[in-house]
């Protein structure tokens, strides 16, 4: 997440509050500390690790997070820490390698181009037994180019070298808020499918989606939807039948947010037989706004019958966009 964004100091107090009120909530729970910032780089505010990300399949459960925040975004570094039995027990955390030319040796890289990292997110693709974090590397002046991948084939232990996606069909490129899933129900036809939407903010926070089918290895070129939307905060959310959900915060024409309000799109659809999908995702339907964060809609822009949500039930959001692939 850029400095451009939402300032660092805001999302530590977001962290703090987060924990004082959990802590009141389960008092009689010990906290565990997982991970602390080793990193020594001058450029960073160090004993920091911010904006964490979690996701638990069966027994294993991964979690990654910013290290070493800058003082105007990004950080030295990703973590990651790994549970194999449920949270009971947590390994060594570890941090992803060759990101950043920032982060001291072994994890750094000294002919990396990129200063900063951000934005990690951790997803895990059954069909292929994979886990893997996206994030968003950042050049010495801000701008983001691509987005990364980070895979793991030995259930979240270690961590290979990061692989770009391809940047989107665009004048200007400067890509932000990544998140990753993947349709991890053996029933869909679209098993082992892994989704990552993101914006350009080099186009006003254009709203994209790619696409990979072999567990990360690659990924396609970002492609918009038809109504070309713009918005911020995309997360993907595939419902049973491969239909992709991706609820995001809406943005006008002058890239200011509109309000909360549910966008969906549905479209592209890969196809079963050749793993590809379509050239474009339909145009976006809206709904209106939200008046209070605790009744959102539940089913936006559904067709006849079907509601919003994932494998594990429904999703509920306050703004959001969606998409669903098509053969």
């Amino acid at each position: 997440m850029k400095f451009r964004r939402r300032p660092a100091a805001a999302l530590a107090g977001a962290l703090v509050f987060t924990a004082v009120s959990a802590g009141t909530a389960t008092a009689a729970v010990p906290l565990t500390q997982v991970s602390a910032d080793p990193f020594t780089n001058p450029t960073s505010q160090h004993a920091t690790e911010v904006e964490p990300d979690t996701f638990a399949h069966h027994g294993t459960v991964v979690s990654t997070f910013q290290v070493g925040r800058f003082f105007d975004g990004g950080a030295t570094a990703t973590g990651v820490v790994r549970s194999g039995d449920g949270g009971a027990t947590w390994d060594a955390p570890t941090f992803l390698p060759d990101q950043t030319f920032s982060a001291d040796p072994p994890f750094g890289d000294p002919d990396s181009p990129f200063e900063r990292v951000s934005d990690p997110v951790v997803a895990y693709d059954a069909a292929h037994d994979v886990w893997m974090i996206s994030s968003i590397p950042l050049l010495p002046s801000v701008e983001v180019p691509t987005v990364f991948f980070s895979r793991s084939t030995d259930d979240g232990r270690t961590w290979g070298l990061p692989i770009s996606m391809p940047p989107p069909n665009a004048r200007s490129v400067d890509l932000d808020k990544n998140w990753t899933v993947c349709d991890n129900n053996e029933a869909s036809p679209f098993f082992g499918h892994c989704y990552t939407q993101l914006d350009n903010f080099g186009e006003g926070d254009r709203v994209l989606m790619s696409t990979s089918t072999d567990g990360g290895l690659t990924w396609s070129t970002p492609i918009e939807t038809a109504g070309r939307d713009k918005g911020l905060g995309g997360q993907p959310v595939v419902q049973p039948d491969g239909t992709v959900v991706v609820p995001f915060e809406a943005l006008n024409g002058r890239s200011k947010r509109s309000g909360p309000r549910t966008a969906v799109s549905r479209g592209p659809r890969p196809s079963p037989s050749t793993g590809s999908a379509s050239t474009r995702w339909r145009a976006t339907c809206a709904r209106a706004r939200c008046r209070a964060r605790r009744s959102p809609p539940t089913a936006p822009c559904s067709s006849p019958g079907r509601t919003a949500g994932s494998a594990g039930g429904a999703r509920r959001t306050t703004s959001s966009s969606a998409a669903r692939p098509t053969a």
